[in-house]
């Protein structure tokens, strides 16, 4: 009911997107028409719930599409397949550009602080064993 109630065309099924920039890939389920024309991101998921990350998910993937210079999706959704129950949701993650792009800084934000996290964790490692070869070469000179 949900695919023909919307009219939708496939456009393309499992489409690799990267933003190369950024560092990161992924696959699109689904890209298709909608009656009205309009491009649309759908993301399949098997799972208890839509949880928030899984928004993000997709952001990234319409953001990958920009990257490569596809333009970013008309609009998304999650659509959901329970994996115990079978129940069927969809889950709108953004139908206009505004929302689209709201989403894309708080994700960008999320790859700053990861990447932040990343390098600190790093060079907080490579202190540590330059703290411990100091040590031990101390330890031997004495």
């Amino acid at each position: 009911e949900f695919w023909a109630s919307n009219a939708f065309q496939v456009v393309d099924l499992e489409a690799y997107v990267a933003d190369v920039n950024l560092g990161y890939g992924g696959t699109v389920d689904a890209l298709v028409r909608d009656k009205h024309g309009r491009l649309v991101l759908l993301d399949w998921k098997t799972s208890k719930a839509v949880y928030p990350e899984m928004q993000l998910q997709v952001v990234a993937y319409g953001a990958a599409m920009a990257a490569m210079g596809l333009g970013m999706p008309d609009s998304a959704s999650i659509v959901r397949i329970g994996k115990e129950d079978a129940e069927f949701g969809v889950v709108e993650v953004w139908s206009d550009l505004e929302r689209a792009r709201t989403h894309y800084q708080a994700w960008k934000a999320l790859v700053a602080v990861t990447s932040w996290l990343r390098e600190t964790t790093n060079e907080m490692a490579r202190a540590k064993r330059a703290a411990e070869k100091a040590a031990k070469a101390e330890k031997a000179v004495a």
